[in-house]
């Protein structure tokens, strides 16, 4: 008898876990945030050592992101842009641009009826300009850029928060969400620096450099989802 009322316990459990809804849907996103560099201003300098003033280990970050979820998995596209603002000393200017594009996939490892928390890895390319010109009565001259593309790995932890009214009885939910996000990429290391002409430097004169970074930006956008 007992070993009759286990087994029927257990199989309650299996179905209760096979028939569980699961939460399915997309969602879309406007990023902005900061970035840290620890080595960029240093590389930087060793490409213009005419600037002086220095250039800075700190971006602000805009970007986009969109997400599909498929029950505790999440897919994710993520576009960044970072700035720094132009240096400049007496007729002299340089300023610094980051560029990413990334796949990545989370996992869900806790949820609330509004929120879920995701640890994710991702891949991608990253895109470094430099940017150096001078001016001459307000005119830019002399204009030259170099860049730098490599590689770039993702690895994050991720939060969002559903903020309009849930509707989780009727199944879906449709409106507003929110969310944090926090990580750490690294990059392979290159001196395959390009100028405007396309023409590559050879390793003396250019430094090698990894753009490896930590981020954290917050996101606003909407999301609709079903539960299935």
């Amino acid at each position: 008898m007992k070993r009759n009322i286990y087994l029927f316990a257990i199989a309650f459990m299996c179905s209760g876990i096979i028939n569980a809804q699961k939460i399915q849907g997309i969602a879309g996103f406007i990023q902005s945030g900061y970035m840290n560099a620890p080595n960029a201003a240093k590389a930087f300098y060793q490409v213009y050592p005419d600037n002086p003033s220095g250039f800075a280990n700190n971006y602000f970050l805009i970007g986009a992101e969109g997400f599909y979820r498929q029950g505790d998995n999440v897919f994710m596209a993520n576009l960044q842009f970072g700035v720094q603002k132009v240096y400049s000393f007496n007729d002299e200017h340089a300023g610094a641009v980051y560029e990413a594009v990334l796949g990545k996939y989370g996992r869900i490892i806790a949820e609330e009826k509004n929120f879920w928390l995701y640890p994710s890895v991702g891949t991608g390319v990253s895109v470094i300009s430099l940017t150096g010109y001078t001016t001459t009565d307000g005119i830019r001259e002399n204009m030259k850029t170099q860049t730098l593309v490599a590689p770039v790995f993702d690895i994050g932890m991720n939060s969002d928060f559903l903020l309009s009214k849930l509707r989780w009885k009727e199944n879906y939910y449709l409106g507003w969400i929110s969310g944090i996000k926090a990580g750490y990429r690294i990059s392979i290391k290159s001196n395959n620096w390009s100028n405007t002409e396309s023409s590559f430097y050879k390793i003396h004169e250019m430094p090698s450099y990894a753009n490896n970074s930590f981020y954290v930006t917050l996101s606003f956008g909407m999301g609709s989802f079903d539960k299935k």
